[in-house]
Formats: C-alpha cells, sequence, structure tokens
C-alpha cells in the first residue's frame, strides 16, 4: 500500500517501489523500502451535516473514505535519499489504480518502465507484453503491504503495523510503526497524509535513508481506458 489482494480498497493510492540497486532507478522491489511508504494515511475528524455537532475520525471512517473510488489515475514523484549521496535520487511517472483489480506504475523518468501490481504478484512489461517478476516472500510481503496502503486496507496494515491517526477527513495523518522485528530492522516509521485520497507516504529507514512519493493531481473520475482494462486483463 502491504499486498496480497486487496481487502476493501481505499481509493488512493499509494505504492511500493525501490530505487534500483544496478541502475540508481525506482523499481518495484516492495512496498517496503519504497514506502522506506504507502497506503492507509489517516487522523481525521469528520464534520456532521448538523451544525456544531462533530465526530472523530477514525480508521474506518478512513478506509471506508478510500475505497470508494473504483479507479483513481494520477502522476507521481518519488524522491529517494540516500546518506551517501547529496543530492535525492528522483522518479516521475503516472499511476492507476483500480479496485479489483491492482495498479499500473508507469514509470516516465530516469528510464520508461511500464509495472502492474496485483494479487498475482508484480509484472514488468517488455516488448513480448507483461512478464511476471520472480515470487519471493519478501518481494510478496512488500506487494501486499503497498496495495494494502493505497487503498486503506487498515485491517490488512494493522497486521504489521501500530496505526496512530490524526486531523480529519480532508487533511489527515497517518503514522505506521512496525510491529514485526523484521520490518523493524527496515523501518522506523511510515507517515501517510492526504485528504479525500492519498497524497504523500513517506519511509523512513533504520539506516537512514528515506523515500518520500507524493501523489499529484490524483482523480477518480475518470473510469478505465480500454487499454487500461486490457493491461489488467492481460
Amino acid at each position: 500500500m502491504i499486498f496480497c489482494h486487496p481487502r476493501s480498497p481505499v481509493g488512493a493510492g499509494l505504492p511500493a517501489m525501490v530505487v534500483n540497486d544496478d541502475a540508481g532507478h525506482l523499481t518495484l522491489r516492495g512496498a517496503l523500502r519504497f514506502f522506506a511508504s504507502k497506503l492507509a494515511p489517516t487522523v481525521l475528524c469528520v464534520l456532521l451535516g448538523i451544525p456544531g455537532l462533530a465526530q472523530a475520525f477514525d480508521l474506518q471512517q478512513l478506509s471506508d473514505q478510500l475505497a470508494k473510488p473504483d479507479v483513481i489515475h494520477g502522476h507521481f514523484i518519488q524522491e529517494k535519499h540516500l546518506r551517501a549521496l547529496p543530492q535525492p535520487l528522483t522518479s516521475k511517472g503516472t499511476f492507476v489504480l483500480a479496485k479489483n483489480h491492482g495498479l499500473l506504475w508507469l514509470l516516465k523518468t530516469p528510464l520508461q518502465q511500464d509495472y502492474r501490481i496485483t494479487g498475482k504478484g508484480i509484472a514488468r512489461r517488455d516488448a513480448s507484453g507483461w512478464q511476471m517478476l520472480p515470487g519471493k516472500s519478501a518481494g510478496a510481503e512488500q506487494n501486499r503491504l503497498f496495495l494494502a496502503v493505497l487503498q486503506g486496507d487498515s485491517s490488512g496494515l494493522q497486521r504489521d503495523f501500530e496505526l496512530s491517526l490524526s486531523g480529519e477527513a480532508q487533511n489527515w495523518k497517518l503514522t505506521l510503526t512496525p510491529r514485526s522485528l523484521l520490518l523493524k530492522q527496515v523501518f522506523n516509521q511510515i507517515n501517510i497524509t492526504g485528504g479525500e485520497l492519498v497524497n504523500t507516504i513517506e519511509l523512513l529507514e533504520t539506516q537512514g535513508d528515506s523515500t518520500l512519493l507524493r501523489m499529484q493531481d490524483s482523480t477518480s473520475t475518470q473510469p478505465l481506458s480500454d487499454a487500461e482494462q486490457h493491461d489488467f486483463a492481460e
């Protein structure tokens, strides 16, 4: 978002990719280090329709809010901050998050590469079509985590993290603190912010590196195009 079959998607979007160790570029090594975010941003306060009456926004309301959109389109900018480098490694592209389908992560710069993340795993497009990447337990877990974050699957996130939500429905922050020893070895904390949809995902790693993912111009008003439906079905 954490990534097996998404439970009740929560719109938004946030993915989990990592800078390629060989090329220095973003890859889909997982929601873990890519977020080192993604999904389940929330500390919210929801105002009721009755003047003067308010109710604290909770995780369930956040999940319900993020799960509403069937399809989300948007742009992303990812900055990978490495202790050894004075400037962050920056990647840009577009994404399509579709309920009951998965995520298309279309990298535009510094190189062009298309990825598809679904409950079946991660696939990369080449000249002959979509090719599934070798399945590994770590990669599968990262995939599950990334989808959970982007789809606002709070129940899935709570298996692996302590969740702390603050703010209101249109301006919230969700903090994820690792529960398991394995995750604690990778992340100190994951911060997610948003409103109607997820806006940013920040992953703070134990070794001092960090990743900031910004989701821009996100919209839930456009249905899947014929080409996008074909990409998910292939």
